[in-house]
């Protein structure tokens, strides 16, 4: 048995409402969220993205087989492909 972890983000160049919101929040006095060490006027780090994780089993010890099977689930049932892009992790179980 194998983990699927899934990372969804929105492509670039589309709007991205979640991100505008943290970045927002943010900018209006979101300091106490950035790291110690993050300068008070940087308090939107450079590069934000938000997106959705998801996790789900499959019941196979062969991990290309689970990553095609994962991949083409996301294809098929996750994602909007013109919007959205993800990545897949394959972690094996074990016993």
């Amino acid at each position: 048995m194998v983990k699927a972890k899934i990372i969804i983000t929105v492509k670039a160049g589309f709007r991205d409402p979640q991100r505008e919101a943290l970045e927002e929040r943010l900018r209006q006095g979101g300091d106490e969220l950035a790291a110690p060490t993050m300068p008070a006027a940087q308090a939107v780090p450079a590069g934000l993205r938000t997106g959705r994780y998801v996790e789900f089993l499959l019941d196979t010890d062969d991990v290309e087989a689970a990553r095609r099977q994962a991949e083409d689930f996301c294809r098929r049932r996750l994602i909007n492909e013109v919007l959205e892009a993800f990545t897949c992790e394959i972690e094996p179980l074990s016993n």
